[in-house]
C-alpha cells in the first residue's frame, strides 16, 4: 500500500507538468500560427515577405543552436520568461515600424527566441517523461506543434473588419504568447538538467546519408516558400480576411491526418521508395495549386492539405532512413541536429528564392520553387536507389513523426540513449525552484 500512494505521488506531479508544458505549447505555437499568417498579410508584397520571412528562419535556427548556452547562463525558468517576453516585444514592435529592414531585424530575433524557448520546453518535456512513455509524449507534443499553428489563423476570424492593417491582431498575438508564459512560469516544478550535446560532424552526417541531408533541405525550403507566400496567395484567390484564415488553417490541420500512413508505409516499405513517392506527390500538388483559381476552392482546400500533410512527414522520414544507416542509437541525436540544420538553410532560402521569383509571376511563386525543389528531390532519391542498396529491414528503426523544431526534441526519440547531464549552477537551480 505505502509502495502505492509512494508510486501515485511521483506519477502525479510528473502527469501534471507535462499537461502544463503541452498546453503551453499549443499556446506558444497558436500565437505562431497567426503570426505567420499576419506578416505577409501586412506586407502584401511577395519579395518582402520573403525576405523577412528568411529572416525569421535564419534566426530561427541560430537560436536553437545557440539557445543552450542561454539556458546553461540563466537557468530554464528565466531562460523561458525572458525569451517570451523578447518575442511579445517583436510581436508589437511589428505594428508600430513599416520599415522593411527594421521587420527583417524583428523577425530574426523573433525566430532566435522562439527557438530557445522551443528549446526549454522540450528540455522540460524530456525531464518530466520516463523512457517508457516519451514515444507517445513526443507523438502529443508534434501534434501540440502543429496543431497550434493550424488554430492560430482562425483567430483572424474574430477580429473586425479592416483588422489586418491595424494594430489588434498583433496585440492579439502578443496576448496569445503571454497566456502560454503564465502556466509554466507560475508552475512549481524542478528545473532540468542540461544535455552536453557533442557538435555533429557535417562530414558525418553526409557520409551517413545525402539522400536525408537533401530530403530535409527540401522539406525546409518548400515549408519556409509556403510560410512567405501563402496568405498572399490566398488574398489572389479573391478570399477575404475569415476565408484567408480558414485556408491557412484547415489544410493544416487536416494534412496532420496523413502522418500515421506515410509512417506505416515507410515502416513497411524501402524508405527511399516512400521518400521518392511523397516528394513526387507533393510536387504534383504544389504544381496543381499554381492553377488554384480556376480549380476551385474545394479542389484548393484537398490539395494544400496533401502538400502540408507530405511536407510535415519529409522531415520525420528523412531523419528514420538516416537513422538506419547510423551504427548506434547514441548517433541519433547528432545525426538529427545535423539534419535539422539542413532544414533550416532551406527554410531560410525557401522564401528568399520565392520573393525574389514574385517579382516576376506574382503570388504563386512559392508553389513554383516548391514544385522544382520537390519533384528535383525525388528524382534524386530514385536515383540513389539505382545506385546504392536499400537497408535490410531487420536494420530499420520505427517512423517516429518528429516536428522540426530543435535539437532538443531528439531526446524524446525513443531510439536516442540519453546522454550525459551536467546540472545548473546551484544558485540557478534554486532560484528555478
Amino acid at each position: 500500500m505505502d509502495q502505492d500512494d509512494s508510486k501515485h505521488h511521483r506519477v502525479v506531479p510528473k502527469l501534471a507538468s507535462l499537461a502544463v508544458l503541452l498546453l503551453a505549447t499549443v499556446v506558444m505555437y497558436i500565437s505562431q500560427g497567426l503570426t505567420h499568417t499576419l506578416v505577409p498579410l501586412r506586407l502584401a508584397s511577395g519579395s518582402a515577405s520573403g525576405l523577412v520571412t528568411a529572416c525569421y528562419f535564419v534566426g530561427f535556427s541560430l537560436g536553437a543552436f545557440l539557445g543552450p548556452q542561454l539556458i546553461r547562463r540563466v537557468g530554464h525558468i528565466r531562460a523561458f520568461g525572458g525569451l517570451l517576453g523578447i518575442v511579445i516585444l517583436a510581436v508589437l514592435s511589428l505594428a508600430l515600424v513599416d520599415a522593411l529592414w527594421f521587420w527583417g531585424l524583428i523577425r530574426l530575433l523573433h525566430g532566435a527566441s522562439i527557438a530557445a524557448a522551443a528549446i526549454v520546453v522540450e528540455a522540460w518535456l524530456v525531464s518530466a517523461s520516463g523512457p517508457e512513455a516519451r514515444g507517445r509524449v513526443l507523438a502529443v507534443y508534434t501534434l501540440a506543434v502543429y496543431g497550434g499553428i493550424g488554430i492560430g489563423p482562425l483567430f483572424l476570424t474574430i477580429l473586425p473588419e479592416g483588422a489586418d492593417t491595424l494594430w489588434q491582431p498583433f496585440s492579439v498575438a502578443a496576448i496569445i504568447l503571454c497566456l502560454a508564459a503564465v502556466p509554466v512560469l507560475f508552475w512549481r516544478t524542478d528545473a532540468p538538467p542540461i544535455p552536453t550535446h557533442s557538435p555533429a560532424s557535417w562530414r558525418r552526417i553526409t557520409s551517413v546519408s545525402r539522400v536525408s541531408l537533401a530530403t530535409s533541405a527540401t522539406a525546409g525550403f518548400s515549408g519556409g516558400a509556403l510560410t512567405a507566400l501563402g496568405p498572399i496567395y490566398a488574398v489572389s484567390l479573391g478570399l477575404d480576411m475569415a476565408g484567408v484564415a480558414l485556408i491557412m488553417s484547415v489544410p493544416i490541420i487536416l494534412g496532420l491526418v496523413l502522418q500515421w500512413p506515410v509512417g506505416t508505409l515507410s515502416d513497411r516499405y524501402e524508405r527511399r521508395r516512400v521518400m521518392s513517392s511523397a516528394t513526387l506527390v507533393s510536387a504534383s500538388c504544389a504544381l496543381a495549386l499554381i492553377w488554384g483559381q480556376s480549380l476551385g476552392l474545394a479542389a484548393v482546400y484537398c490539395l494544400l492539405a496533401g502538400l502540408h500533410g507530405i511536407l510535415y512527414a519529409l522531415y520525420p522520414l528523412a531523419l528514420a532512413h538516416a537513422n538506419d544507416r547510423v551504427g548506434t542509437p547514441t548517433d541519433t541525436a547528432d545525426i538529427g541536429a545535423g539534419l535539422l540544420l539542413s532544414y533550416g538553410i532551406g527554410a531560410a532560402a525557401g522564401p528568399a528564392v520565392a520573393g525574389g521569383v514574385a517579382l516576376a509571376i506574382g503570388p504563386t511563386s512559392g508553389f513554383m520553387v516548391a514544385t522544382a525543389a520537390l519533384a528535383l528531390t525525388g528524382v534524386y532519391v530514385l536515383v540513389d536507389i539505382r545506385r546504392h542498396a536499400q537497408v535490410a529491414i531487420v536494420d530499420k528503426g520505427a517512423y517516429t513523426n518528429l516536428p522540426s523544431s530543435t535539437p532538443e526534441v531528439f531526446e524524446l526519440e525513443p531510439r536516442t540513449v540519453p546522454e550525459p547531464v551536467i546540472e545548473e549552477e546551484a544558485g540557478v537551480a534554486q532560484a528555478d525552484k
